[in-house]
Formats: C-alpha cells, sequence, structure tokens
C-alpha cells in the first residue's frame, strides 16, 4: 500500500509539474503576435488546425504551406519573434500557413475513444484536405509545401501519389527517404510502440517534463538536434511548445521502413520512393551537417533519386560556409537559423513564385 501510495504522488507531482510549464508557456505566447487559426476539416472526419499569417503587402500568389514533423506541431515551423520561419516568410511578401498534423496541437478526431494514424493517414487525408483549404483562402491555384523531416515525407509522398495536386514547389528540411544508414535510430523505434501503448507516444509532456532542466543537455548533440545552436532559453521554449504526442501507428510505419529500409505505405501496396523518380516540380532538398535523423549522405541520395527537372541540394555546415554545424530540428529553430538557413529558402521560393 505504501508504494502505491508513493507511486500515486510521484505520479501527481509530474502532472503538476507539467501543467506548471504548460501554463507558463501559454502566457508566454498570449504576449506575443498570435497567427489566425484556420479549421480544416479531413474526408475522414478529422478537424486539422492551420495557423494563418499575411504580409502587409503580398507579393506572391502562391502561399506556403509550413509541415511539421514527428512528435512536432506548428511551432517548429513559427518558433519565436526572430526565429520563425513562418514570420521570416511573410516578410518576404508570401501568405503562409502552418500546420498541425493530426494528433498535433488542438485538433480533433472525428469520434469519441480510441484512435490512430498511419503516416499513410496524413499523406492520403491531411495533405490534400490542407492542400484544398489553404487554395481556397488565399484564392490561389498553387502553393509550395515545405516539410520538416516526415512533413516533407508527406509531401514527396503526397505528390507521388497524386493527394497533392497543385503544387508549384516542394521544399524537404531534414526528411530521409532511405534509412538502413541510421542504425541507432532502429533500436529507439524498436522500442517506440511500449511508449505508445494508450495509443501515442506522450512526447509532449516527457518534454515539458525536462523544458526546467535543460542545463542537462547543453552542449550536447542529440539525435533530433545539435543543441550547441540553441541558447538556454531557446531551448527551454523548443521543449515547452513544439513537441506532440507520436502515433502508434506512425511509428509503427517508421519501424518497419527501419527494418527494411523502405518508404511505403505501411499495407506494402504503395512503394513512396518509387514514386519519387516521376516528380514534375521543383524540389529542394535540404540537410544539415550533423544531423543524424537525415545525414549529408542519405539526403543527397533522395536529392539524386528525386526525376524533378528542377532540383537543388542545399547542406547547412561550416564545411559550407555556415559558423556552425547544423543537426535536425536546429536547422528551423537554431539561433542562427534566420542569418545561416531561412534567406536559401527564402531565395528559392521568390524564383520560383508568381508575382501577385
Amino acid at each position: 500500500m505504501l508504494i502505491a501510495a508513493l507511486f500515486l504522488c510521484v505520479l501527481a507531482a509530474l502532472a503538476l509539474w507539467v501543467r506548471a510549464v504548460q501554463a507558463h508557456f501559454a502566457r508566454v505566447l498570449d504576449a506575443e503576435d498570435r497567427p489566425e487559426r484556420l479549421e480544416v476539416r479531413t474526408a475522414d472526419g478529422w478537424t486539422l488546425h492551420v495557423f494563418h499569417r499575411a504580409p502587409a503587402v503580398r507579393r506572391f500568389e502562391e502561399p506556403i504551406v509550413l509541415c511539421h514533423g514527428l512528435g512536432n506541431n506548428h511551432h517548429v515551423m513559427d518558433f519565436r519573434p526572430g526565429a520563425s520561419l513562418a514570420r521570416a516568410l511573410v516578410d518576404a511578401g508570401f501568405l503562409v500557413y502552418a500546420v498541425d498534423l493530426r494528433g498535433a496541437g488542438e485538433t480533433v478526431g472525428p469520434h469519441e475513444g480510441p484512435l490512430d494514424a498511419t503516416v499513410d493517414s496524413h499523406v492520403r487525408a491531411d495533405a490534400p484536405a490542407i492542400e484544398a483549404a489553404v487554395l481556397a483562402h488565399a484564392r490561389a491555384r498553387r502553393l509550395f509545401w515545405v516539410g520538416h523531416s516526415l512533413g516533407g515525407l508527406v509531401g514527396l509522398a503526397g505528390r507521388g501519389v497524386g493527394t497533392l495536386r497543385h503544387l508549384a514547389g516542394l521544399v524537404t528540411i531534414g526528411s530521409p527517404v532511405f534509412f538502413g544508414l541510421q542504425r541507432h535510430i532502429v533500436l529507439l523505434l524498436e522500442l517506440s510502440p511500449w511508449l505508445a501503448l494508450a495509443g501515442r507516444a506522450p512526447l509532449d509532456w516527457l518534454s515539458q517534463l525536462g523544458a526546467p532542466l535543460v542545463w542537462l543537455s547543453l552542449g550536447a548533440r542529440t539525435f533530433s538536434l545539435n543543441t550547441n545552436n540553441l541558447a538556454p532559453r531557446s531551448l527551454r521554449r523548443l521543449l515547452g511548445i513544439i513537441m506532440a504526442p507520436a502515433w502508434r501507428g506512425v511509428l509503427t510505419q517508421l519501424r518497419a521502413w527501419a527494418r527494411v529500409d523502405r518508404f511505403g505505405s505501411l499495407d506494402g501496396a504503395v512503394d513512396y520512393r518509387a514514386t519519387l523518380a516521376r516528380l514534375d516540380v521543383p524540389v529542394l532538398c535540404v540537410g544539415g551537417t550533423v544531423d543524424r535523423l537525415a545525414p549529408p549522405a542519405v539526403v543527397q541520395r533522395a536529392f539524386e533519386l528525386t526525376g524533378a527537372a528542377d532540383k537543388a541540394l542545399l547542406v547547412v555546415g561550416r564545411g559550407q560556409g555556415a559558423p556552425v554545424d547544423y543537426g535536425h530540428g536546429d536547422l528551423l529553430t537554431g539561433d542562427r537559423a534566420a542569418v545561416d538557413v531561412y534567406p536559401h529558402l527564402q531565395r528559392w521560393l521568390e524564383a520560383r513564385a508568381s508575382r501577385a
């Protein structure tokens, strides 16, 4: 009885800790310039959220969709003033829409009870619903899809199978389409279903538990980012606001990809990697020199496989002229990302956009 009581007390204390962290960052965000939130309904009944920012003067016809990766939400694309890809592109004159895929943020499922999702759900349901809603809201015929990590894979697969039909261009940031080179990730994925026994792995809670203790990870290169590129305050904010739960189905699909180095639908019917050869829109593949989830060699292989006539490869780090090496998440949230990364993306998009 005593052990059970102590266990319950520990759980209660951890829950209160997380709630306090959430309340703190809610106040921080409320004090800042927040984007307009739009609701998007998918064909299978989900309500997704899209966060819209508009420029003072619209210079380009095509809007930009910013799509987060695994275990993240839209805040990774709109991190903070001074380190926000969304704000940088708005300042350049684009309409910008940062999305929360199903399960991230406050997205709502179609019914009560256990829910699950796969990468295929994002490709076949979320992506086309977002595309249609953004085009209607922006009154445009085409859009750019900019995806980080899994968000880039959703863009590649969506265009490959035809669920994203109206793209003007596609940017992937740290998106691996090959998985055989990252064996250290396989063990994590093998263990991941145990974190998702209730349907989703609570990555947001685990991250928020550690938000006040950022000094434990300072100076380290984790598998998800190079923490040398974030000041303590930035890293604390990252842990507090950008993480989201990860679906058991998504983790299962990623585990299957890592086991046999494939990039395809969960049922094996569609080889997403094979569809890349017939991509017919401009593509930019971006990677970081010390990214462990999408190493430069893997990003280059994806670039080479892409069949687009207009394609480019960008690796950001010391060897390419940047003063620091970049990992995975810090390509977007790093303290110098607005100087070392965003301008490259902005110039590429502007060169392929239509003047409004």
